[in-house]
């Protein structure tokens, strides 16, 4: 049995990026996911929106562990993506 593991920083959103700011990177980010195949997929920093995304986006072929390191559980995170096959 063999694993694919693939670590993946989608870099910190911010719209000061202009044409490289996550919400123009996404589809880019899932075709390289798709694409790559990993069972499991290391992120960092993921602020609350795009784990949202990516968690939407990904719903049905990964499932997900992590949360933000604010006291609330939100805020910038490193997330963790694993096919639960």
């Amino acid at each position: 049995m063999s694993i694919k593991i693939m670590s993946f920083n989608l870099r910190y959103d911010t719209e000061s990026d202009g044409i490289n700011s996550f919400t123009k990177r996404f589809d880019r980010v899932l075709n390289t996911i798709r694409t790559e195949n990993a069972d499991i997929i290391g992120f960092q920093e993921v602020t609350d929106s795009m784990r949202s995304r990516v968690r939407t986006a990904l719903s049905g072929e990964y499932a997900f562990l992590g949360c933000g390191r604010d006291r609330n559980y939100k805020g910038e995170a490193m997330l963790i993506a694993y096919r639960p096959e």
